[in-house]
């Protein structure tokens, strides 16, 4: 062992000539290491600089939509459904149980209330009480509102945020699919109009099933088409992946099982029996995937055991509604037979949804088209609300478009029944739904397959004067959507009339479902008046919520008294519903209440859904037949 100091003359030296080395090599190395990760920063960004400008359409689109969603989402009050959706996702996530709501499948609620649950939104304090025919969750909703008060429509936005997701994906799947069948130009027009669509705009900013169920619907088909070409295991998990997920978002997508059986015939024909298993997993695993969303709950209850509401599974035809209106009779048509015996393959509140939701069709609502109130629905309805509620530049692509296509159908049939019969029968199966006929948005699924027709123009379209009119019709569409924007809900073509003339032809969620509460609140904040506001509002959350000061205008035009009134559209047009009445309580405001407001003129039109009026002494007298 060497003394200390022993070799400290040496080594001095020996380390100082080496220090220089050393940091030659570090700095060296350094600078091989900054030119190398310059190198490969340079290429990855020339190489996203050359994917972004291969795709700057498709980037500038999609911005576009999202800032319209966005803006909808922030400025829009919470809608008559959405409320009830929002309350029964929180509801979900913190008791485990799905009865409430029941009538709706759970997904879509629970991923727009994730965002409020980590807020820390709260619950009312007293639980709702769910029996087999009950439907509180409206109820509940206003109770969940009041609780979290201070910050409710802060709390809405955050959970329309995942909807503005779901509608990104819808794009890009229109994009993908147009791109395979059609090519890459037909594919930025389905994305444009996928975009620009003012009823996918309207119902994308909301916390409501609809679409959701369209991007599923539209997921689920596309997958399903992909194994149809390429039969393969991993093909066939996804497509049954987005199938048992489709499940989870809206009872309409049922329709989806009898689509693919139709598929899988048209393309397998011939040799069913080599794919008759792939199939059939399919089938099995959305089924476990529709359980799991559920958790279980009630799969493999016996089918006698169940209790139901509705004729077509009680076998019990009830009163007449005249007659015993509140009258429900229970049973279960299996009980006693062999298929009461068997288990249930499905959760047991998704049956309960669904027989739910048969009651009230078999029970039959008011319904209204072009000034006219019956008992029950019309078949043509939707057609009828596809020809005023879609831009007539849309319209006419899709026209033009399948009748191309059509042209080809010796070569690419499979292809055209993947994209048609989808669209047929959601259309078709709604239609026959005719104990009530009120929303659009029930055929909303349908919307992808009727963009993807249209996006076929973009092969169609051929010379100057083909390609001119394809840039006219998509400029007319996306002209007519942002006109009306953000207000996309209240949006009719102009063969309707515009928004203006919306309520001739359809009311409800079509045009006023109590979307322009903040905007009201605004407006009157610019337009302030010494008298207490007469206001009559068409939603489920109290208008005081939102520091509206107001009471309820009193009913029939007897009573009527100069002022301000706002009065919403559906009220206008004779929609009986319930309402608040300024001292917190909920009264029902009966079809002839305020019709007589359609003959006064508004001083403001609220988004498309509330009219303010100024009355004066002289419109009374006027409308009781004695002008001054």
């Amino acid at each position: 062992m060497c003394p200390e100091g022993a070799l400290g003359p040496a080594a001095g030296p020996v380390q100082a000539r080496r220090s220089p080395g050393l940091q030659r090599g570090v700095a060296r190395g350094s600078a091989w290491l900054v030119m190398l990760v310059a190198l490969l920063a340079r290429v990855r960004w020339r190489r996203a600089t050359q994917w972004a400008r291969r795709h700057a359409y498709v980037i500038v689109l999609l911005s576009l939509h999202t800032g319209l969603l966005v803006q909808g989402a922030r400025q829009s009050s919470v809608t008559v459904d959405e409320a009830a959706h929002f309350a029964a996702g929180m509801y979900n996530w913190q008791t485990g149980d799905f009865s409430l709501y029941r009538v709706n499948p759970p997904l879509v609620r629970m991923l727009g209330a994730l965002p409020a649950v980590i807020a820390g939104a709260e619950l009312p304090p007293r639980p709702p009480r769910v029996h087999v025919a009950s439907r509180p969750e409206g109820l509940y909703a206003e109770g969940f509102a009041e609780v979290n008060r201070d910050n409710y429509h802060q709390l809405v936005f955050l959970a329309r945020l995942p909807g503005i997701l779901w509608s990104l994906l819808g794009a890009l799947l229109v994009y993908v699919w147009a791109r395979e069948l059609f090519g890459r130009r037909c594919a930025l027009i389905g994305l444009g109009l996928w975009c620009l669509e003012p009823n996918l705009i309207a119902h994308a900013q909301l916390l409501t099933p609809d679409l959701p169920a369209t991007v599923a619907g539209l997921a689920a088909t596309y997958t399903f088409w992909r194994y149809l070409r390429a039969p393969s295991r991993k093909r066939a998990v996804l497509a049954s992946v987005a199938l048992g997920i489709a499940q989870l978002t809206k009872f309409t997508l049922l329709i989806l099982y009898p689509i693919i059986i139709v598929l899988w015939l048209a393309f397998h024909a011939g040799r069913l029996r080599s794919s008759v298993a792939l199939v059939a997993m399919i089938l099995a695993i959305s089924v476990v995937i529709l359980n799991a969303g559920y958790g279980f709950q009630g799969t493999a209850t016996r089918l006698g055991d169940i209790t139901f509401v509705s004729e077509s599974f009680t076998g019990e035809h009830r009163p007449d509604r005249a007659v015993a209106p509140r009258i429900v009779r229970l049973g279960n048509r299996l009980n006693g037979t062999w298929l009461g015996s068997l288990p249930l393959p499905v959760p047991l509140n998704y049956v309960r949804g669904i027989d739910l939701q048969r009651h009230d069709f078999e029970t039959g609502l008011r319904s209204y088209l072009r000034g006219t109130w019956q008992d029950r629905g019309w078949w043509y309805y939707y057609l009828y609300a596809l020809w005023v509620k879609l831009p007539l530049g849309v319209i006419a692509l899709v026209v033009w478009g399948a009748a191309d296509w059509a042209r080809r159908a010796r070569t690419e049939w499979r292809d055209q029944i993947a994209v048609a019969v989808p669209a047929l029968a959601i259309i078709g199966f709604v239609s026959i739904q005719t104990g009530f006929t009120h929303h659009l948005r029930y055929v909303l699924p349908a919307f992808p397959f009727l963009i993807l027709l249209a996006s076929r123009v973009g092969a169609a379209a051929r010379g100057r004067l083909g390609t001119a009119a394809l840039v006219g019709l998509l400029g007319w569409t996306a002209v007519s959507s942002l006109r009306v924007q953000p207000h996309s809900l209240a949006y009719f073509n102009e063969l309707a009339g515009g928004p203006a003339a919306g309520a001739e032809h359809l009311i409800d969620s079509n045009l006023d479902w109590g979307q322009d509460l903040l905007r009201l609140r605004n407006w009157l904040v610019d337009h302030p008046r010494s008298e207490r506001l007469r206001l009559a509002y068409f939603g489920t959350i109290d208008p005081e919520l939102v520091g509206i000061e107001y009471k309820l205008p009193p009913p029939g035009l007897a009573a009527l008294e100069p002022g301000r009134y706002a009065i919403s559209v559906n009220f206008i047009y004779g929609l009986r519903y319930r309402a608040f009445n300024g001292a917190k309580q909920i009264v029902v405001v009966e079809p002839n209440d305020y019709t007589h407001f359609q003959q006064l003129r508004p001083v403001e039109r609220i988004g498309g859904s509330i009219l303010v009026f100024d009355v004066t002494e002289a419109d009374i007298a006027s409308l009781r037949g004695n002008p001054v």
